[in-house]
């Protein structure tokens, strides 16, 4: 017989991006971190950018892609906000990784998931 009570689901690996000033993303951090926590989420890298957002100097938004394209397992990437995301992704590239179910995007502070499976 199983204890539904003690069991927990396993956890989902997630991966953080965050990008601005110093200040910026350490309070992008505390946000992304209490939010992995309530949706059962386990960081396990994170990528930061704090030399802005022009489209020639993208060098941690690539690691984070190749990260993606390297990963095997289903991972969540956790944005802080749409308009965080909407500055600085590709949004090409993740509707892709997320129509082939390899992702789920999380956008933290408007909490809002695509690709999600539950």
């Amino acid at each position: 017989m199983t204890n539904t009570i003690n069991e927990s689901k396993r956890q989902k690996p997630a991966v953080l991006f965050m990008c601005g000033g110093i200040n910026e993303i350490s309070t992008q951090f505390v946000v992304m971190l209490q939010y992995c926590r309530r949706k059962n989420l386990k960081v396990v890298d994170f990528f930061f950018e704090t030399s802005g957002i022009a489209r020639d100097n993208k060098a941690c938004y690539d690691e984070l892609m190749a990260y993606i394209r390297y990963v095997k397992e289903k991972t969540a990437v956790v944005f802080y906000d749409n308009n965080n995301f909407h500055k600085y992704a590709d949004t090409n590239d993740f509707l892709r990784f997320t129509a082939t179910k390899q992702i789920e995007l999380h956008l933290a502070k408007n909490h809002i998931i695509l690709g999600d499976q539950s």
